[in-house]
């Protein structure tokens, strides 16, 4: 199935820094179920590619699903059809980050680029 749409991030405090832990989608079309298992999520941003060196790069990673339903605008759960999903995702202190730190600066950034992409029926 392929839908086009927009979505916004949802990033939590950590007690680790912050984390990408739920995006939620409006899709060009109204729909009333959703598959957690037809799901797939990569993350890319920028990130470390060699910590030694402080060479940085695009990082591609696949999120691991937690929960997927049909939601409402603001990412709740809802028992009606809607054009907005909701996923959410796993994290930890590995994976998750919206941001990068730079050994340079000693100093944490936002990534960018920072993106998330979605596949159903995968």
């Amino acid at each position: 199935m392929k839908h086009r749409g927009t979505q916004k991030v949802v990033v939590t405090g950590e007690d680790f820094g912050p984390a990408v832990k739920k995006t939620i989608i409006k899709i060009n079309q109204v729909i009333d179920l959703i598959d957690m298992n037809n799901l797939k999520v990569i993350e890319e941003k920028n990130g470390v590619l060699d910590e030694i060196t402080g060479e940085e790069g695009i990082i591609r990673t696949e999120r691991e699903i937690i929960n997927a339903y049909i939601s409402d605008e603001y990412g709740n759960k809802v028992n009606t059809a809607s054009c907005y999903v909701a996923i959410e995702l796993a994290i930890s202190p590995s994976v998750g980050s919206p941001f990068i730190f730079h050994a340079t600066t000693q100093l944490n950034n936002w990534c960018n680029p920072y993106r998330i992409y979605m596949w159903y029926g995968c």
